[in-house]
């Protein structure tokens, strides 16, 4: 029996083991040649049978071969090579070493001449790793997205994904979309988006086509929405509403992911124990594509409510809005509705609620920190717009300007956290915008105009070159010395940094215990 692997070179992981075997020419083998035995082991034992006939090998062989005839030679890469050859040659002199990236031989001393690839294959070249999505731009002194970049699937590096695979928004390759997020196409790539929101089908739409209004049974569906298509409808329950058990007043807290109604909101009941609509606090647009009766897109009537708390409404793009009958109701008369029902041909009727004085004498007034434009109810967070400074969804009287626990600076209004890189200042501002490069100090190190946690290490600039820094006396960061590959702790070679051991226990690992045997090492 003959082995039939004529074409086998190189093995780059793993030893070999053969043992009580009837293979012709095995012990002509100089495996040494295939294996790496400074990481692996080699044991091959043979039969000793005087009935077994093997062919010697073609005399063209030089003694090693896989069956008998000159096409079945072994094939060296490393016996006759140069000492300054570490892996492979095409020839006996230094000029005809192989690449470093190579494996299985070469044609040539570059990259593209490999027969095979030790790590990766871009469908050129070999390469040790696929080009970056970012690169370091050492001009400006921060990463920036690579147009060369390529995805790593396997042993090869792609320009774009395989028709088998979607793209990350990221860019990277995977073979499936994650769950919080769905695949598209664009311009016949297909990608994962992530999913910004859910939409879900409103009273008497979809699955609710036949709901008159949230009841117990339905409410669970509105888990995590973000947008309604249709309307959302809260009736009182009476003789004419379908059968349901109590709803649970803390249920309504499921609307408070709720950002979009595309029909109406019609509220004629609601827990007592709200004193505002705060489970709509983060609805922002009710656009009136259906209103109630053909005309209305926002309807509260007859609620015990004080205050309405719809605090992140910025647009009723079409319909009228109706407040009536809400004997407790302060605040909405404070409010300047123009900064959110735009069409002049949209009306606002707000009838029989609380009186303004007696509002004023229960104290169910605007906070001073306001705007004169009004507010959803009371307390700094509810106003329309800030008298003075926001801080998020919070007028405030100043900025943290002096604060070291949190320092911001003003801009426009409003008060921003300064970049965490940037180290507080006593009695001084700590920073004047939001990026890195807009610190009074540093709170780490610093690489040209910009504040940074650590140096850059290890990153790729657009020449393929791999930038290594490390932080000076004074925090700044330097080039370490272009003989440095593993980065450095210092100026100068004596400071370099020395590759991890990444060998380990391979070699103990490789292979369990086996019979006698002839080591051919």
């Amino acid at each position: 029996m003959e082995i039939p692997l004529r074409s086998l070179t190189e093995i780059l992981n793993g030893g070999v083991q053969i043992y009580s075997s009837h293979l012709c020419n095995l012990h002509t083998i100089q495996w040494e040649d295939i294996v790496n035995t400074e990481r692996f082991r080699i044991s091959v034992s043979e039969i000793e049978d005087t009935n077994f006939d093997c062919s010697s090998c073609d005399v063209n062989c030089n003694g090693s071969c896989w069956a008998p005839g000159p096409e079945n030679c072994q094939r060296f890469t490393k016996r006759d090579c140069s000492i300054m050859c570490s892996h492979g040659c095409r020839g006996p002199t230094s000029s005809d070493c192989c690449d470093e990236q190579c494996a299985s031989g070469c044609t040539g001393s570059q990259p593209k001449d490999c027969l095979a690839c030790r790590t990766l294959n871009d469908g050129e070249t070999c390469r040790e790793s696929c080009p970056a999505s970012t690169i370091y731009n050492t001009d400006k002194f921060k990463t920036e997205p690579n147009a060369n970049a390529m995805h790593h699937i396997h042993d090869y590096c792609f320009r774009e994904c395989p028709d088998s695979y979607k793209r990350l928004e990221t860019g990277e390759c995977v073979s499936e979309c994650s769950p919080d997020s769905e695949e598209i196409e664009e311009n016949g790539i297909h990608v994962c988006r992530k999913r910004i929101g859910k939409a879900c089908d409103g009273i008497g739409t979809g699955v609710l086509a036949n709901a008159v209004s949230i009841r117990s049974t339905n409410i669970d569906l509105f888990q995590n929405c973000t947008k309604i298509l249709g309307n959302l409808i809260f009736l009182p329950q009476d003789k004419y509403s379908e059968p349901s058990a109590l709803l649970d007043p803390m249920k309504y807290n499921i609307f408070k992911t709720i950002q979009e109604i595309t029909g109406y909101l019609l509220i004629k009941w609601w827990p007592g124990q709200y004193l505002d609509l705060s489970p709509f606090e983060n609805l922002e647009i009710i656009h009136g594509k259906e209103k109630k009766n053909g005309k209305y897109s926002l309807i509260l009537i007859n609620l015990s409510v004080t205050s309405l708390g719809l605090r992140s409404l910025k647009h009723i793009k079409d319909g009228d809005v109706l407040i009536k009958a809400n004997r407790n109701l302060c605040y909405v008369d404070s409010l300047k509705w123009s900064r959110f029902v735009h069409d002049p041909s949209q009306t606002v009727s707000l009838e029989d609620n609380q009186i303004a004085e007696k509002c004023a004498l229960k104290g169910y007034g605007c906070d001073p920190l306001c705007s004169d434009e009004g507010c959803w109810g009371p307390g700094p967070f509810q106003c329309l717009s800030c008298r003075r400074l926001s801080r998020g969804r919070k007028c405030v009287q100043f900025c943290n300007l002096y604060d070291l626990s949190e320092p911001e600076y003003a801009s426009n209004g409003k008060c921003n956290s300064c970049h965490v890189e940037c180290k507080p200042q006593v009695a001084s501002l700590t920073c004047t915008g939001p990026d890195s490069d807009q610190c009074a100090e540093c709170a780490h190190y610093k690489d040209g105009p910009y504040c940074v946690k650590s140096c850059p290490s290890g990153l790729p600039d657009k020449n393929d070159n791999v930038i290594w820094k490390y932080p000076d006396t004074k925090g700044l960061c330097q080039l370490c010395d272009p003989d440095c590959a593993y980065g450095c702790k210092g100026p100068g070679v004596r400071n370099c940094s020395l590759a991890a051991d990444s060998v380990g226990n391979a070699e103990e690992n490789n292979m369990k215990e086996s019979p006698p045997s002839r080591y051919l090492i």
